[in-house]
């Protein structure tokens, strides 16, 4: 083909996605300034890039596809397999690919013998991106064909550096961190596997994320056949996540002098000593910039796990470790502390071994709450909500505040005469439903500085869900905190809302079984959300008026995300807590549907899509989830294709 048909043809694909380009970056202006800013910085090439991403939107069907949803390994196969011709182009390419000049790789010592460590030093010497260096000390091995390994590649291939020494695996990891000559710095474990392209696509974005002082990325197991399995796509930075489980473990970079002037390894972390110390590097550089890849680019050791089925990534570590994993969260929380975070106590998290949970110290003296429920005459779902909020909170500094939308049924009518008695507030709106001006108004009259919107058809299942939401909504830089929400029969109703999924936005974990921890256990970790549901949310009332309450133009639908949303624009955080449980009956306060179409969807519902579409972009990856994970349902599968660059076109 020639150069001028080649170039032919890609204007055809601009012209042929044109519209999806534009409703993904969220309307015609928004999608030729950013087309305009990819033409100038990377060409075709970088408009191309673009393209195939969008076109990965519409997801194929296993029906259409001809796979089993879950066949890890052929999706591998057509996805995240570099084939020889790709290799020798990232090869040319990589010699004058901007980015770090070298990245220097640590080899920590082990226990294992030759094979796991062969595997390693292949890998890495197979790399398409050359600027590198291994570090390793042979001594530091155990083993004396570990040991014959390391030298025999050394003098194989210069780029291999031995060290002499023979101290503990911190002692010599941070020895060799002061000899490493590259501006990042990684570390390896005997049985990590690099794919061939995983220095290349590391360098590839800390290229264009020059500021950049942590990288990590996406990781899998493999066995000693080369079979990989178990994929881990995490989430872009979320502190929270990170926290409670080690989202550093396979590739993770950090910047080699940050890492030496937050004082390098230390001894007495175990397998938590690359957490520990990308937490003090985190901690002690302002602002850090993290940068995460969604591509596997490490492949660890495969290892059974009977243990801990709903995070599969490895045996549940004995006592002594996860006591190492509790320290070392405990010393970020205190440096967190002392920069103004509110103090918090890092303790096991309940039923997931090797997980930690941070309990943040609950306001002091208990701060005022105003819970506002809409409702709409359903008094016998009002009248549970309110007893299980009576029973399940102290009674000072809570207050309850109800609109009454227009209700004149007789039983709901004795309700609110009932509660009045009680000391609940009962504001009247007579207008026609809309449950943005409704949780406005109750915000109006109330006197918290916290306020807890909720649901009429909540109900508080035990003590203490309101001081864990109200812990974390205290917090510097928190705006709203959510609920893990369940459905009568027990399975998951809300862990989050992702952006994207199931349409234009859906809820994490859908029908999940209340015992299970999810993908990964993250429908049993606190983590950072794009929104979370209003149908109990907590949120600081400067938060709240910070953003001018919920819109109005939004009667119903989407209120809450672009509540939440717009709270995160303003420069805050909004989390999701599965240590506050409630159930949720029906959505009571929802208006009549007879105006739906065969849809499924009202003409609000439409005109509220068109307006979120408009305004925030259809097809925006959220932060909170990962490319590689469908948009096709909430159970966090995998994406046939994943939305991102395909290996042909790095």
């Amino acid at each position: 083909m020639s150069e001028r048909s080649h170039q032919s043809g890609r204007a055809k694909r601009l012209r042929k996605n044109l519209k999806l380009a534009a409703l993904a970056a969220g309307g015609w202006s928004r999608g030729f300034s950013r087309a305009l800013g990819l033409w100038r910085g990377q060409g075709l090439e970088g408009i191309e890039r673009a393209l195939a991403v969008l076109e990965a939107q519409s997801e194929l069907s296993p029906e259409d596809g001809g796979f089993a949803p879950g066949d890890y390994a052929e999706w591998v196969r057509r996805y995240d397999t570099l084939d020889t011709a790709s290799a020798r182009r990232l090869r040319r390419r990589a010699a004058t690919l901007p980015g770090p000049s070298r990245i220097s790789l640590i080899l920590l010592p082990g226990e294992g013998g030759p094979r796991p460590l062969e595997r390693t030093l292949r890998s890495v010497r197979a790399q398409v991106f050359g600027r590198w260096e291994l570090i390793a000390a042979p001594e530091a091995w155990p083993d004396r064909d570990a040991r014959t390994a390391i030298a025999r590649h050394a003098v194989e291939d210069p780029r291999v550096r031995r060290i002499d020494m023979g101290h503990s695996r911190a002692a010599t990891a941070d020895e060799a961190l002061e000899r490493a000559s590259g501006s990042f710095v990684g570390f390896l474990r005997a049985g990590d596997e690099l794919p061939p392209h995983a220095l290349y696509c590391a360098t590839q974005m800390l290229g264009e994320r020059p500021d950049t002082t942590l990288f990590y990325a996406d990781e899998d197991r493999v066995d000693e056949a080369g079979a990989r399995s178990r994929p881990w796509f995490k989430p872009d930075r979320n502190p929270e996540l990170m926290l409670a489980r080690d989202m550093f473990s396979g590739l993770c970079l950090m910047r080699t002098h940050a890492a030496v002037e937050a004082g390098g390894p230390r001894p007495g972390f175990g397998p938590w000593m690359v957490y520990e110390l990308a937490w003090r590097v985190l901690d002690h550089v302002e602002n850090a910039v993290v940068t995460h890849a969604p591509r596997v680019l490490c492949h660890l050791p495969w290892s059974p796990d009977p243990a801990d089925p709903a995070a599969p990534d490895g045996v549940p570590a004995p006592a002594a470790q996860n006591a190492q994993g509790l320290r070392a969260a405990q010393e970020h929380l205190d440096r967190a502390a002392a920069r103004g975070d509110r103090p918090a106590l890092a303790v096991p998290a309940p039923g997931l071994p090797g997980r930690i949970r941070a309990k943040y110290e609950r306001p002091d003296p208990p701060a005022s709450v105003s819970v506002i429920i809409p409702a709409c005459g359903r008094a016998n779902l009002l009248r549970a909500c309110v007893r299980s909020l009576r029973k399940t909170t102290a009674p000072d500094g809570v207050e309850l505040v109800v609109i009454d939308n227009g209700s004149g049924e007789p039983d709901t009518l004795v309700l609110f005469e009932e509660l009045r008695a009680e000391g609940v507030r009962i504001v009247r709106d007579d207008a026609p439903f809309n449950h943005s001006r409704q949780n406005n108004a109750g915000a109006a009259a109330a006197r918290g500085r916290f306020l807890c919107l909720m649901s009429d058809d909540i109900e508080a299942l035990e003590p203490g869900w309101l001081e864990e939401m109200l812990s974390l909504a205290a917090r510097r830089g928190v705006g709203c905190v959510g609920a893990r929400l369940l459905s009568p029969d027990g399975t998951l109703q809300h862990g989050g809302i992702v952006r994207g999924l199931c349409g234009f936005a859906g809820p994490a974990h859908l029908g999940l079984p209340r015992d299970h921890a999810g993908y990964f256990g993250r429908a049993a970790l606190v983590q950072e959300m794009s929104a979370v549901t209003a149908a109990c949310f907590v949120v600081r009332r400067e938060v709240f008026d910070a953003v001018e309450g919920l819109d109005e133009t939004l009667p119903e639908a989407y209120n809450d995300m672009d509540f939440c949303l717009r709270v995160r624009v303003a420069g805050y955080r909004n989390l999701w807590t599965p240590y506050a449980a409630l159930l949720r009956r029906e959505p009571a306060s929802e208006r009549d549907n007879a105006d739906e179409d065969a849809s499924g969807m009202s003409w609000r519902d439409r005109q509220s899509t068109l307006l979120m579409r408009t305004r925030w972009g259809a097809l925006a990856e959220d932060p909170a989830y990962n490319p590689n994970l469908t948009r096709r349902s909430c159970d966090f599968g995998l994406a046939w294709p994943p939305r991102t660059v395909p290996l042909s076109l790095l």
